[in-house]
């Protein structure tokens, strides 16, 4: 495959996550940000945060080809708005190192996903994997705090 159609195509899959992910928020209340189905569960803006920090890390690791250090990472706070810009800047990064990484790999060498070096593929796997974990998390706290919420229309549209 060429390179460039395979960088492409890598870059497309995470954007491809993190708008599914994003779809799940669509309309959510206040209350449904801060719910929490149980105590160890996370709640929306919870898992937001998160995915700033997971998005740091994942960048730093495609850069450094090393473990990124999530023991100096701390979890943004602030509005959900607040956190969604920053939720898109940290994406805007992990596409870029994403990008750096392919470059310097080529389609057949391995590039470095949180401290684990493996093909791009399973690369891209392993960081599009959190968006897909995370909006499930977000539509199980949709659906307990609304029954009438329609998942697939609201995520897949008519």
């Amino acid at each position: 495959m060429d390179p460039i159609v395979f960088e492409e195509s890598a870059l497309n899959a995470l954007r491809h996550a993190r708008e599914h992910f994003l779809r799940h928020l669509r309309g959510i209340t206040e209350e449904q940000t801060e719910h929490k189905p149980c105590r160890d569960c996370k709640s929306i803006r919870e898992t937001v945060a998160h995915l700033v920090v997971v998005d740091v890390a994942a960048a730093e690791s495609l850069r450094k080809g090393q473990a990124p250090d999530f023991g100096r990472l701390e979890a943004p706070t602030g509005s959900l708005d607040e956190l969604l810009r920053r939720l898109m800047e940290s994406h805007a990064s992990v596409l870029a190192a994403m990008a750096e990484a392919l470059k310097k790999s080529g389609s057949h060498g391995d590039v470095c996903a949180f401290g684990e070096w493996c093909h791009p593929c399973e690369a891209t796997s392993l960081l599009a994997s959190e968006d897909y974990y995370h909006a499930g998390q977000v539509a199980a706290i949709r659906m307990a705090t609304d029954p009438g919420w329609d998942y697939y229309r609201s995520v897949y549209g008519d």
